[in-house]
């Protein structure tokens, strides 16, 4: 586990990534809508990132996947692994890939592409759903057993729009069409297959063409909604499958599968069903909603007749399972949206702007991060001096000194001044509130030296600069500061502690 604690020194954030850069010169971006929490990580790195020196963080820590795996998976025969340099490593580090090793019996069986399932994660979090868990537990046991590709079907799963059913099932679609018996329907292929809500169709699993190489072929098919668009059939079925009856997913063809059994549990609106045929998914629709909900939580109708197909796609036989009797979960039951994942309506715990969660983790630790010459701003608008003419005397706009007073928390400042005035220069302040041409450059940067700020060293004072510049949206006017203050340092950006990546971020800028 040591190989995911990281030493960071800095940090970038932006709308869609935080960039992590370590004491080593490691370079770590994080997408927002990957599979860490970036709100947590800057939450953590913001207020002690403050120049003096690297902050040890395990990255392992937020992980999202991690969050979902129960804390005794590992006592069930579950541990999360990665191969790195053809090494194998407990954790996970983005942006290498993430498996999942399950120990069955005496064999330890890998789950390969763990981050395709980044959706219903996601998913899984939100509703507190045991969903993905269940799910890579009954998967992995198969794929030992079985000749398809796990990375196949982890294709398939992340082109599904659907979300997994708490007990760890598949929901799909089955496109059919009207059968010659009222509620009955027809495969597509011999016409012959009759099968309705609450039917299991099977297939012996040695008839099922086992072969990812070819595409079409005997087994029984289910599809994502990308394999639906212009694909012949009256009516549109929501089917469940089981893991553990996957058989196939067709090379370069993850929108469709063969599988050896899949329970009906619904049919699409007439309306729905023509979204479905042009690709687009199904949103707003409140029987398919009320369906996917009982899905997820295992209340929907039960198998409760078996249709057996052959090896020529004919029906062999129909046997009664017995009257429909409620689902018994083997786990508590999480509550579901209903919503398909492309729907993303689910508010239980919406992803946090992280911009925000930055600049709210900055306020919080203002007396320690607070630029030297925004006191010096701050300062002036407490002795009467307007925002205009403050942002004259700092060649830039009042705009912008309105954002540093919410980034940089004027009210908590003025607060505590109230409370316990510090001493600032006077004849500095006399000087620019009387003068009335703007401070000249050189003058501005002897103002930010000789200033009675907190003690601080000179690699303290640049680093939030540039924290500053960073967060501020690498403004001309923050960057112009920053150049001041070396200038009149006489020294480089690294020997004031920078690192090279963030001395090429302002040469880049310039």
């Amino acid at each position: 586990m040591d190989d995911m604690k990281k030493s960071v020194v800095s940090m970038l954030v932006s709308s869609d990534k935080i960039t992590l850069f370590t004491i080593t010169g490691e370079l770590i971006e994080i997408k927002n809508d990957g599979n860490y929490d970036t709100a947590k990580i800057s939450e953590f790195l913001t207020p002690k990132l403050s120049g003096l020196g690297a902050i040890e963080i395990n990255l392992n820590d937020f992980s999202q996947i991690t969050a979902i795996l129960p804390a005794d998976l590992e006592s069930e025969g579950i541990v999360v692994t990665q191969i790195i340099n053809g090494r194998e490593i407990q954790g996970i580090f983005y942006p290498r890939k993430m498996s999942v090793e399950v120990t069955v019996g005496d064999k330890k069986i890998v789950v390969p592409d763990v981050e395709n399932l980044t959706g219903h994660i996601k998913r899984a979090l939100e509703e507190k759903s045991p969903s993905v868990t269940n799910f890579l537990k009954r998967l992995a046991p198969v794929l030992d057993a079985r000749k398809h590709s796990g990375e196949d079907l982890m294709k398939f799963i992340k082109q599904s729009e659907m979300p997994l059913t708490n007990d760890g099932r598949i929901i799909a679609y089955k496109r059919v069409q009207t059968g010659s018996e009222k509620g009955y329907f027809v495969d597509c292929h011999t016409g012959r297959v009759n099968q309705r809500v609450g039917s299991r169709v099977k297939m012996k699993v040695n008839l099922v063409d086992s072969s990812r190489h070819n595409s079409c072929s005997t087994g029984l098919h289910v599809a994502n909604l990308g394999y639906m668009k212009g694909f012949k059939g009256s009516h549109t079925l929501i089917v469940l499958v089981n893991p553990e009856d996957f058989i196939a997913v067709p090379k370069g063809e993850d929108t469709k599968a063969r599988v050896c059994s899949y329970d009906i549990i619904g049919v699409l609106s007439n309306t729905a069903h023509d979204t479905v045929n042009t690709g687009a998914h199904v949103t707003n629709d409140a029987g398919l909603r009320e369906l996917l909900k009982k899905a997820v939580e295992g209340t929907h109708v039960i198998a409760f007749e078996e249709v057996e197909v052959g090896n020529n796609g004919h029906m062999l036989s129909t046997q009664t399972l017995g009257k429909t009797q409620p689902k018994v979960p083997v786990i508590p039951v999480a509550v579901s949206s209903g919503t398909s994942l492309n729907e993303n309506a689910t508010v239980a715990q919406p992803q946090r702007d992280v911009m925000a969660v930055t600049r709210a983790a900055v306020a919080e630790s203002v007396p320690v991060s607070i630029p030297p010459e925004v006191i010096i701003a701050f300062d002036l608008l407490l002795s009467g001096v307007s925002k205009n003419q403050v942002a004259d005397r700092f060649e830039t706009s009042s705009r912008s000194i309105g954002r540093w007073m919410e980034k940089y928390n004027f009210d908590a400042y003025k607060a505590s001044k109230d409370a316990a005035p510090a001493e600032m220069a006077p004849a500095i302040i006399g000087n620019l509130t009387q003068t009335e041409a703007p401070v000249s450059d050189e003058d501005f940067a002897k103002l930010v030296q000789s200033s009675e700020v907190p003690k601080t060293t000179q690699t303290e004072q640049v680093r939030k600069l540039y924290n500053g510049w960073v967060l501020g949206g690498f403004k001309e006017s923050d960057l112009n500061t920053m150049k001041l203050f070396k200038s009149s340092s006489k020294k480089s950006w690294n020997a004031l502690g920078l690192t090279f990546a963030e001395e090429d971020k302002i040469k880049d800028a310039e």
